[in-house]
């Protein structure tokens, strides 16, 4: 079964971040899971302080654990990994989630390739229809230049 797990460390504890990441694939091993490529790292500020930490790095990573069918599953192996996890006094945030219906993991650039040429070209779309809207028709444009010419007339009494 495929879990992801989502882990905030604060940015303090920056350069203890490979000790941190060799920790937490220890914990996961040891529970018989194996840890899959795809990981995802993010500095950003956190929406408020946890610990005295004002901005925090988010890692996002995947593993499985073996199904339930074979004679080596634990059912709770999630839990035993979180409650090991929340152990650790470097994580300030952790959660462990299924993966089975949630999107592959993407870093931002791979996210930005797909997404930006898609939105680039929407909005050129929606430019030309508008414009498309809003063009007057050939003869509308005559009278209303007859129209103005007119008014012209009047105010200067020509």
């Amino acid at each position: 079964m495929e879990y992801e797990l989502l882990y905030l460390i604060g940015e303090s504890n920056k350069p203890k971040l490979d000790k941190i990441t060799e920790e937490l694939q220890k914990i996961i091993t040891g529970e018989g899971g194996k840890l899959l490529e795809s990981k995802i790292i993010k500095e950003r500020k956190m929406s408020y302080k946890i610990e005295n930490e004002i901005r925090g790095i988010y890692i996002a990573q995947r593993f499985n654990v073996v199904e339930k069918d074979s004679e080596n599953h634990n059912p709770d192996t999630a839990t035993n990994i979180a409650k090991k996890l929340n152990l650790n006094p470097d994580i300030l945030r952790l959660i462990i989630v299924n993966a089975k219906e949630l999107p592959e993991l993407k870093s931002e650039e791979e996210e930005k390739k797909i997404i930006k040429p898609v939105t680039a070209k929407k909005k050129t779309e929606i430019k030309i229809e508008k414009a498309k809207k809003e063009e007057v028709p050939k003869e509308d444009k005559k009278e209303t230049d007859e129209d103005i010419d007119k008014k012209l007339e009047e105010i200067l009494k020509i």
